[in-house]
């Protein structure tokens, strides 16, 4: 069983706090020539060296109305991780991908959403994942409802609030379906970098990426305990 203690959510970060996680993170930071795995170093090639700004899901990130005041968490998801995930699920052969966490639309009504790269499109279940509305500071995720199809999950950190070894749980009883994991807002509170360096220390996720902005897990890689900070 996963044990990672949650600790008090302090308040975001000064900027001063913010950039020195940024510096800490440039100074860990590798690049292609750095990296002695190949599975990491053509996913690196691939998906980070290789720059392309054409999305499909215009229509999506217009929905979410990025780094607007009606997102959960200090930051949603920018354009640069939006498409990121989007090339990663078409590598990684990934159709179904949920995001969780996340308020979409003007009552801050938050959903599991479900995006089908395949058919280029998104639709909502909605499935309300929270046990009760109480606004942002409070809200607690419950276990989520997540279908025969998830293959990968899109998690804001931010809102996982309460035990988070439960919830990892969950995530991993789930790991016949789900091949990836990715944690957004991962640097945005102290609280939220312990848990994710000690999520990066759990034998369940053999492979795990951090790009500052966003980290990822990998459930089914066939590889020993591996953790690489990545230059984005």
């Amino acid at each position: 069983m996963i044990q990672l203690n949650l600790i008090e959510e302090l308040p975001f970060p000064s900027i001063l706090v913010q950039t020195s996680y940024y510096l800490n993170y440039l100074n860990k930071a590798i690049d292609a020539h750095q990296i002695h795995s190949p599975f990491v170093f053509n996913l690196y090639v691939d998906l980070i060296q290789k720059r392309n700004n054409e999305s499909i899901f215009q229509e999506l990130i217009s929905w979410f109305r990025l780094n607007s005041k009606n997102v959960f968490g200090p930051t949603f998801i920018n354009r640069s991780c939006l498409r990121f995930i989007e090339k990663l699920a078409k590598r990684q052969e990934i159709n179904q991908v949920q995001l969780i966490g996340f308020s979409t639309n003007e009552q801050n009504e938050p959903f599991i959403l479900k995006a089908s790269i395949l058919a280029q499109h998104f639709y909502s279940n909605k499935t309300p994942f929270l046990k009760e509305n109480q606004g942002l500071s409070s809200a607690l995720l419950t276990e989520p409802l997540w279908g025969d199809s998830c293959q990968m999950a899109v998690i804001n950190l931010s809102t996982v609030k309460g035990p988070i070894d439960q919830y990892l749980q969950s995530l991993i009883a789930h790991t016949n379906t789900i091949e990836v994991i990715i944690l957004t807002n991962i640097y945005s509170s102290q609280r939220n970098k312990n848990i994710w360096f000690r999520i990066t220390m759990c034998q369940a996720f053999p492979l795990s990426l951090d790009l500052f902005k966003m980290g990822i897990l990998f459930t089914k890689i066939k590889l020993e305990k591996q953790h690489f900070t990545l230059k984005w």
